[in-house]
């Protein structure tokens, strides 16, 4: 069964630095550094029914297995990953979430 990693990223200070980096470093630091990946989304946040949003963007990185979600989190590569996501993120701290849909 898949597993997700939701990664919600706070508004930044510089909204167009903050997507430069998103493309230009993070999307392919992730491709080349987490294993066991079978689909990346990412979500421009555009609002809430009550108005604004308290992300900019939320990227969902699905994996093959729970485990695979596990191994790639220990390794190497993926505390790189996490570290870069959290440097990048001038808004605040991102919030990690993982999920696994119901059978």
């Amino acid at each position: 069964m898949t597993a997700s990693l939701f990664v919600m990223y706070p508004h930044p200070s510089d909204p167009a630095r903050f997507d430069r980096q998103y493309a230009e470093e993070h999307l392919p630091l992730a491709a080349k550094s987490l294993g066991g990946v079978t689909r990346v989304v990412t979500h421009p946040v555009l609002g809430t029914p009550e108005g604004k949003a308290p992300y900019h963007r939320i990227t969902e990185v699905v994996f093959e297995s729970m485990a695979a979600l596990e191994k790639t989190a220990a390794s190497e590569g993926g505390a790189k990953t996490f570290a870069h996501a959290r440097s990048m993120s001038t808004g605040g701290a991102p919030l990690f979430v993982i999920t696994q849909p119901l059978a």
